[in-house]
């Protein structure tokens, strides 16, 4: 008699796990002390807000500079290595 066949579970991949449970070094030094190199969106993303208001009062131009920094930050987020190394300054990815 054959057992049937079951699938296993995959396993999770890096990409998977949340931040809390990833365990990152540093690819240079092997440090675990190393922070976060993006920029905080949370500033920009508020000022944003304010963007309607400002193009309906007719400052267009100080509501579009609004959205251009919120933009900028953005790429420059998407461009950066994630973590930076605290003790020899090296920058990189999970």
């Amino acid at each position: 008699m054959s057992r049937p066949h079951t699938a296993h579970a995959a396993r999770p991949t890096l990409e998977d796990l949340p931040d809390a449970e990833r365990i990152t070094i540093c690819p240079n030094c092997g440090s675990g002390n190393f922070v976060c190199n993006h920029i905080d969106e949370g500033p920009f993303r508020e000022a944003a807000r304010s963007a309607r208001l400002l193009r309906d009062l007719g400052a267009r131009q100080s509501a579009a500079d609004l959205l251009t920094s919120l933009a900028s930050v953005r790429i420059l987020n998407f461009i950066r290595m994630k973590w930076v190394c605290a003790d020899c300054g090296a920058q990189f990815n999970d």
